[in-house]
């Protein structure tokens, strides 16, 4: 509680948000895209709850939905039930399971910088799809190789990376699909989705724990492989490229 408060207070002092909201104005200006080109609705009667109209990007942010729901079967699968499994399959009695989750979470938080900028070179989905990847790769080692060894750490560390590059991308490609007077409703089903899995995955794996433990990361696996098929699916919502971005401020300065 007293963190939470303490964040609140660093907030409210150091974050100033019409400053920002000029200065975004300008960068704007510096791509190309002017405030008048903007489509916005500030009324009482938006406040972003229209829907999509294009059928292709309806599908595509269905798609991306998905991959959320699947992403949080996943990862919440092993942060339930790491413990137990450790206990049993590494020996890791106690709380020392617990440098597994932080050097998941080290991976995950390292991973946020680097990856937002390759996607701006590459392409939100081309990083999600490689993520995908390596989320379904890493589970299924463990799942193949039960015993411990601290090599497993570097595979942790390694889907603690592929986390943070499914979580970033996916949700930035559904904010991409949407316009200002529609992110409301789309971002309230993103959040209704995860914690939807959220509350299930952990009942279905730990189902999964009480029948053959063994079979724990073969059931992270499956749901990464869905999750990465739904990441796939979706046609829309990419980043617009660096080298675009550079385009549009060259062309500006022309002007």
């Amino acid at each position: 509680a007293a963190f939470v408060l303490v964040s609140a207070v660093v907030y409210g002092l150091l974050v100033k948000e019409p400053a920002l909201v000029q200065k975004m104005h300008q960068k704007s200006l510096e791509m190309g895209i002017r405030e008048d080109e903007v489509e916005k609705d500030d009324s009482p009667e938006a406040g972003g709850k229209e829907r999509v109209a294009d059928r292709s990007m309806r599908l595509s942010i269905a798609m991306l939905l998905a991959a959320t729901f699947f992403y949080y079967m996943s990862y919440n699968a092993m942060t339930t039930n790491i413990s137990r499994y450790a206990d049993i399959f590494y020996g890791m009695a106690g709380g020392s399971y617990a440098i597994i989750n932080i050097v998941t979470i080290v991976g995950a938080l390292a991973s946020y910088v680097p990856l937002a900028n390759l996607s701006l070179k590459v392409g939100r989905k081309k990083v999600a799809l490689a993520s995908s990847v390596v989320m379904v790769s890493c589970p299924l080692v463990l799942w193949l190789v039960p015993g411990f060894s601290p090599v497993l750490y570097l595979v942790f560390l390694l889907m603690g990376v592929s986390l943070g590059g499914v979580d970033m991308c996916v949700y930035t490609m559904i904010l991409e699909c949407c316009s200002s007077n529609s992110v409301g409703r789309y971002s309230g089903y993103y959040y209704t989705v995860s914690m939807a899995a959220q509350v299930i995955t952990p009942i279905l794996s730990g189902v999964v724990m009480d029948v053959n433990p063994a079979m724990l990361f073969a059931y992270i696996t499956g749901m990464g492989v869905l999750m990465g098929l739904s990441v796939a699916g979706a046609k829309h919502g990419d980043a617009i490229l660096i080298d675009e971005v550079v385009r549009r401020e060259e062309a500006a300065e022309a002007e």
